[in-house]
């Protein structure tokens, strides 16, 4: 089963609020010799244009994608017309750490 950035971002661990309001973006996440591990590119949903599903802050347009794996060693997120574009970008981040990941959707 295809796992869902969106759902994955509601869960507790990933809320974006602090005691001075919604957290400014998230922190890539790159690995650590990660080898042809499964990689999926989604976009994230936003509410109010803005925020994602658990409040964090990103700003706009509503652009947002996220390459991930399914055990979330890796989360690097990226601003991109479609999802080919966000799939380049995500895997530009992490050629500087030297990792080899088939994509998927």
């Amino acid at each position: 089963m295809t796992p869902d950035i969106n759902r994955i971002l509601k869960r507790p661990e990933f809320y974006g609020c602090s005691i001075r309001g919604a957290e400014y973006g998230r922190a890539n996440r790159t690995g650590d010799g990660i080898q042809s591990t499964r990689l999926y590119v989604q976009r994230l949903r936003m509410v109010d244009g803005a925020y994602d599903v658990s409040g964090v802050y990103w700003g706009s347009p509503n652009d947002l994608w996220c390459g991930f794996t399914a055990d979330l060693t890796v989360m690097v997120f990226v601003r991109a017309d479609d999802r080919g574009e966000a799939r380049s970008k995500v895997l530009e981040r992490l050629s500087d750490c030297q990792t080899a990941i088939p994509c998927t959707s």
